[in-house]
């Protein structure tokens, strides 16, 4: 039976990052789990709510097998920045998906101060509130269903080129340390 896995998020999902255009974590993941349909549904630039608003009713009429939900980035960069909000509106996407027995998988942010090169005293406040969504998020991943997948902010691995990528997918899927997703053989590759 051919999996079927919805992809939802923003840039770090669609592959921004990748060197291998239109590819990224989610297109490796999908591979890995070959065979496997995948239907990418992030958008660059979405936020929390538009993922609950526009990803997640897109998903749950796909009836997917598994889901990956990893946003959260563009939410910390905003000045109306909601830690209550987004911690209302991630419960509401984890019910709705989990609530089509789909095995969603969930990660975890990377900080976006190391990723755009942003000056320390900036860095920090943006630091505290990835923390703050990433704490969020691992704290709904305990619902039936959802889990949290690797140790490591997933969207630092995937914004290191389509190595990168590779591990993220891995680190998604709870694989060991130096496993990587392979895009030639569509499977998994040892440390690299």
């Amino acid at each position: 039976m051919r999996a079927r896995i919805a992809a939802l998020g923003d840039s770090v999902t669609v592959g921004v990052g990748d060197s291998v255009a239109g590819r990224g974590w989610a297109a490796l993941l999908a591979e890995a789990l070959a065979p496997a349909d995948l239907a990418n549904l992030a958008v660059n630039g979405a936020r929390v709510a538009d993922v609950l608003r526009d990803q997640v009713p897109r998903a749950v009429a796909l009836r997917p097998s598994f889901v990956t939900l990893l946003v959260g980035v563009n939410d910390t960069l905003r000045g109306d920045f909601d830690p209550v909000g987004i911690a209302a509106d991630l419960d509401v996407v984890l019910a709705r998906l989990t609530a089509t027995r789909a095995r969603v998988l969930t990660a975890t942010l990377p900080d976006p101060g190391l990723m755009l090169r942003i000056p320390e005293l900036l860095r920090r406040p943006l630091a505290r509130r990835v923390r703050t969504i990433n704490t969020i998020v691992t704290g709904l991943a305990g619902r039936p269903g959802t889990d949290r997948g690797g140790a490591q902010p997933v969207g630092e691995r995937a914004l290191a080129g389509h190595r990168g990528h590779g591990l993220a997918g891995a680190e998604v899927l709870g694989l060991p340390a130096g496993v990587r997703l392979a895009r030639s053989q569509g499977g998994l590759a040892g440390p690299r």
